[in-house]
């Protein structure tokens, strides 16, 4: 069985390359948004092609890059400094982290990070990583008893802060639930009222006009709020952006206020994007990736300055990514 698995990938991952490669001779002269690549390019950490179940996510902070991801072949969050060697951060008793959902990352201050799961328990842990690899030791459960059934997104309140705001899907019904650390503590999850969701929610940090949040509604469509509070305390009326998505859209900020919102179709497993100004009005209409790839989980987003890049787990288990917006 095991070689029948090989054999099977092999042929898939010559599939892919060929389509992938057809499709950027074709759509590379017509990228819909700008600054779009006509095609992804594998991930690689240490000498290795990066695997993952789910969305792989990363961040930068003062030159280093961070990647964290679920394994492919287990739920340990694994992790990648500057594309070198994964490696993972055991527990105190010296077990493994376990989770069912992709973990997420967050620049923390100006020399950190800060690293995100969804324990088998329920419970959303977290752990400050410093640039050098040193950690605090331990996975500490957000307080309050906050509880999740799904992956959750979090995002820095402003560059170099220890501000941060978290948006994640209630573990008892579809509600959106906020919360806000001030550098020392979390605040108990608020209700984002006007939306509900069977997906996990993404919320990002516009420089110029606050929180952002995006959600798949119970009608499928993508749906978008606005915070006027870095804390998350004051949102505005969710509004309906279109789309056909069964899976958890995501947004990003570049550092000039504009913005990218991505789902991926639910009839055809392919990503749509879409640009927004700094007041979230659209830019444009959603438009397909210019090359077609195909993916069943969300697809991550990841800012260098003012262009976003898209990361995308594919149909072979590897990860990819792109430029998909430059910002202009």
């Amino acid at each position: 069985m095991h070689t029948s698995w090989k054999r099977w990938r092999l042929a898939l991952i010559a599939m892919l390359t060929a389509f992938a490669l057809s499709a950027t001779f074709a759509n590379s002269a017509f990228a819909a948004e700008p600054g779009e690549w006509g095609t992804w390019v594998e991930e690689h950490v240490g000498n290795q092609s990066l695997a993952a179940r789910g969305t792989m996510s990363e961040a930068r902070n003062n030159g280093t890059l961070l990647q964290v991801w679920r394994g492919e072949t287990n739920n340990i969050v694994w992790l990648s400094f500057n594309n070198g060697n994964a490696f993972q951060y055991t527990n105190p008793d010296g077990s493994s982290t376990q989770t069912y959902f992709s973990p997420t990352v967050v620049p923390y201050g100006t020399n950190s990070f800060m690293v995100f799961h969804t324990g088998t328990d329920g419970r959303i842990y977290y752990a400050q990583v410093n640039s050098d690899g040193s950690w605090v030791g331990s996975w500490t459960a957000v307080s309050w008893g906050q509880r999740t059934n799904m992956a959750v997104s979090v995002t820095q309140v402003g560059a170099g802060l220890t501000a941060l705001y978290m948006v994640y899907h209630s573990s008892t019904d579809d509600r959106v639930l906020g919360s806000y650390w001030n550098g020392w503590d979390w605040v108990p999850g608020q209700t984002l009222p006007g939306v509900l969701t069977p997906a996990a929610p993404s919320v990002t940090y516009n420089r110029y006009t606050g929180l952002w949040a995006v959600a798949r509604g119970e009608d499928n469509q993508v749906w978008m709020a606005r915070s006027y509070s870095g804390t998350g305390n004051n949102w505005g009326n969710w509004t309906a952006q279109g789309g056909n998505t069964y899976d958890s859209p995501t947004v990003a900020a570049g550092n000039n206020g504009q913005m990218l919102v991505s789902y991926v179709d639910q009839n055809n497993y392919r990503t749509n994007f879409r640009t927004y100004n700094a007041a979230g009005q659209p830019t444009g209409n959603w438009s397909q990736d210019s090359a077609g790839w195909q993916t069943v989980y969300s697809v991550g987003l990841s800012v260098i300055y003012n262009s976003i890049y898209a990361i995308l787990t594919g149909l072979d288990g590897y990860v990819y990514y792109k430029a998909a917006y430059d910002g202009s």
